[in-house]
């Protein structure tokens, strides 16, 4: 990857910020934000990606390597601006990061703006937080972590945790 980032990087300066800036149609700017993960972006071979269905109407993806060797799980929360972005469009990243260190990972979805008004996605962020605890995974097994705004929703989340004790 370290290869192919400085090109990325500039391709999404020059031509995908701008297409973003121009884009007055936010499900359009969030399908192209899409096709272009899947384009770019590849999960390691043997990676399995299913679908989680959690209560209250949520969902996950689950993100499994072909090589598991750890019972850690990775609680990843996307990041694009609480606008763009989805479980999908990460799904090849943590994928990556799966094979990597052998462990599951967990990506949440949650509701986005400007469609949903806050705290839609921290009410949905510590919703999967807990239905992943109620599923019988240990707390102490689970290792939280997010981008962008995700990152924001992961201060959020150990916020509430550290909160509850």
């Amino acid at each position: 990857m370290s290869v192919i980032r400085p090109l990325l990087n500039i391709y999404l300066r020059q031509f995908e910020k701008r297409r973003l800036a121009r884009s007055h149609d936010i499900a359009q700017a969030r399908r192209a934000f899409a096709r272009n993960a899947r384009l770019f972006f590849h999960a390691p071979r043997g990676t399995r990606i299913t679908t989680m269905t959690l209560p209250n109407d949520g969902s996950a993806l689950r993100v499994t390597p072909r090589n598991l060797r750890s019972d850690l799980v990775v609680f990843y929360i996307h990041g694009g601006a609480f606008v763009f972005g989805s479980p999908e469009t990460h799904a090849a990243m943590m994928g990556q990061l799966a094979a990597r260190i052998g462990t599951t990972v967990v990506l949440p979805r949650y509701r986005l703006a400007p469609e949903t008004p806050f705290p839609a996605a921290i009410d949905d962020i510590e919703h999967a937080y807990l239905a992943l605890i109620a599923s019988g995974v240990a707390a102490s097994n689970i290792v939280i972590g997010g981008d962008s705004a995700g990152a924001t929703l992961v201060f959020n989340l150990l916020s509430q945790i550290i909160k509850r004790g």
